[in-house]
C-alpha cells in the first residue's frame, strides 16, 4: 500500500509518499514485510504516483514507460485495458481498488490528473489559482491525510516549514501499509528533484513478517509472488509441479537426447511427415520447382495474382490507394484506430476510447456513441441549412 499528499501551488508542485513494503492476507489484514520501494516514477516531465496492487500498477507504469505515446489519455487506457487483463488473471479474482495521480507542467503551470478505478477511470484534472494552494491525497489513508493537512495548512499553521507539516502529516497516517521513509518531490519548471528523505515515526507493535525466518502456517498459509529466490534453500519435489519437456522444461546449450534414448519410436507418417518416397517431396526439372510449404525472407516475382493470395489472416498497417502513394487507410496503434490520409494529411479518423468510439474530421470530433450512457452525442456546429429535416422536435433549454 502507498500514501500520497500532493501540495499545488500555481508554478510549483510537491508529491511525498512513503517506502513501505506491505502485503495483505486472504482475510484482509496488512502486514509490514521488510525492505523498501519507490512509490514515485518520474517519466520525462511527469511525476507518476500509484497505489493499489503491486502487480498491476508496475505493469501498467512499465506499458506506459514503452509506450511512443505519453499522453494522459493513454495512461488512461492502458490502466482500463491492465485493469480488466489483471481481473481476468485466475489468481486473482478479487483486488482493491487502485488509482494512478500524475502531476506535470501545462502552459507554464502545475497540473494534477487522476484515474482511479473507483471512478470507473475518468480522468480528473485538478488546477490552481495563483494565490491558492490545492492539496490532494491519494492512496492508503487518504481522509486521514486530508483532515491532517487541512489542520495544519489552514486551521492551525503556526510558521510551519512545507516539510514539517509533510512530516508530521506520514508520522499520524502510518500504520502497517505506510511507513519507512518519507519522501518529498517537487516539480516546476527548472524538472523534477528530490528536496526532503526523512524516517517516518513509526506506531509501536506493527505486524511485521522478518522473511528471514520461518513463517509458521498459522500466520500466513498462502503466499502469491511473481518471483521467489530461495537462495541456498532447498524445495521439495512435493511442491513442485509434473515436469515435461517441451512445456515447462527448457533444453540447455548442453543437454541432448539421442534417438536411442526415445521409447516407442515413431515414424515420419505417424508425426504428419512425408517418408522417404512420398510422391510430394521438393522436385525440381526443366519445367520448374514444386514443394508443399516455402518458406522464405524475400520472394522475387514479376506479378502475383489476387486469386492466389489468402486474405483470411492478411494484416497490414497501411493500405495505399493504387498510382497516389499519398492516399491510405492506416489501423492505428493497439486499440484499432482507424484513419483516413489523402496526400500525407490526415482527415478522417475513427477513435476507439474502450468505453466510447468518436469520429473525427481534420482532429476535431464532431461524433460520439457513449457505450456506457448506450447514447449518441453531436460534436461541434452542424450546419443543416442544405437539408429537409423531418421526425424532429426542437427542445431549448
Amino acid at each position: 500500500m502507498s500514501c500520497l499528499v500532493a501540495i499545488q501551488f500555481k508554478q510549483t508542485l510537491f508529491f511525498g509518499t512513503d517506502t513501505a513494503l506491505s502485503l495483505m492476507t486472504d482475510d484482509n489484514e496488512i502486514i509490514r514485510v521488510p525492505g523498501k520501494a519507490e512509490k514515485i516514477d518520474k517519466i520525462g516531465s511527469k511525476l507518476i504516483f500509484s497505489s493499489g496492487n503491486t502487480s498491476l500498477t508496475e505493469g501498467i507504469i512499465l506499458e506506459f514507460k514503452k509506450s511512443s505515446n505519453q499522453s494522459i489519455e493513454q495512461l488512461r487506457r492502458i490502466c482500463i485495458m491492465g485493469n480488466q487483463q489483471f481481473l481476468n488473471t485466475a489468481m486473482f479474482k478479487n483486488t482493491r481498488h487502485f488509482s494512478v495521480v500524475v502531476g506535470t507542467i501545462e502552459n507554464n503551470q502545475t497540473v494534477i490528473y487522476s484515474i482511479e478505478s473507483s471512478t470507473g477511470f475518468q480522468i480528473v484534472k485538478h488546477e490552481t489559482k495563483l494565490d491558492e494552494i490545492n492539496y490532494i491525497t491519494a492512496g492508503a489513508k487518504t481522509k486521514e491525510a486530508k483532515e491532517l493537512l487541512n489542520h495544519y495548512l489552514v486551521e492551525n499553521y503556526r510558521n510551519q516549514s512545507l516539510f514539517e507539516i509533510y512530516q508530521s502529516v506520514f508520522n499520524e497516517v502510518s500504520f502497517e501499509g505506510v511507513g519507512g521513509n518519507l519522501l518529498v518531490y517537487r516539480l516546476d519548471q527548472h524538472g523534477i528533484r528530490q528536496v526532503y528523505k526523512n524516517p517516518i515515526k513509526e506506531k509501536p507493535n506493527l505486524q511485521r513478517i522478518n522473511l528471514s525466518y520461518k513463517i509458521e502456517p498459522l500466520l500466513l498459509h498462502n503466499i502469491r509472488t511473481n518471483q521467489l529466490v530461495a537462495g541456498s534453500a532447498k524445495i521439495s519435489t512435493a511442491l513442485i509441479e509434473d515436469l515435461e519437456v517441451g512445456s515447462n522444461v527448457r533444453m540447455g546449450a548442453g543437454a541432448s537426447i539421442t534417438w536411442s534414448q526415445v521409447t516407442s519410436q515413431p515414424n515420419a507418417a505417424a508425426l504428419g511427415g512425408l517418408m522417404a518416397n512420398s510422391p510430394i517431396l521438393t522436385h525440381i526439372d526443366s519445367k520448374g520447382v514444386y514443394t508443399g510449404v516455402l518458406s522464405a525472407d524475400q520472394i522475387n516475382a514479376g506479378k502475383i495474382s489476387a486469386q492466389f493470395i489468402d486474405t483470411t489472416n492478411l494484416s497490414a498497417q497501411r493500405v495505399y490507394q493504387k498510382d497516389y502513394p499519398g492516399n491510405y487507410v492506416k489501423v492505428g496503434g493497439q486499440f484499432g484506430d482507424l484513419e483516413l490520409y489523402y496526400n500525407g494529411s490526415k482527415y478522417f479518423s475513427i477513435y476507439n476510447g474502450l468505453d466510447h468510439v468518436s469520429l473525427l474530421s481534420y482532429g476535431s470530433e464532431c461524433l460520439s456513441f457513449s457505450n456506457a450512457t448506450k447514447a449518441t452525442y453531436v460534436k461541434g456546429l452542424w450546419d443543416f441549412s442544405g437539408a429537409t429535416v423531418t421526425g424532429l422536435t426542437a427542445k431549448f433549454a
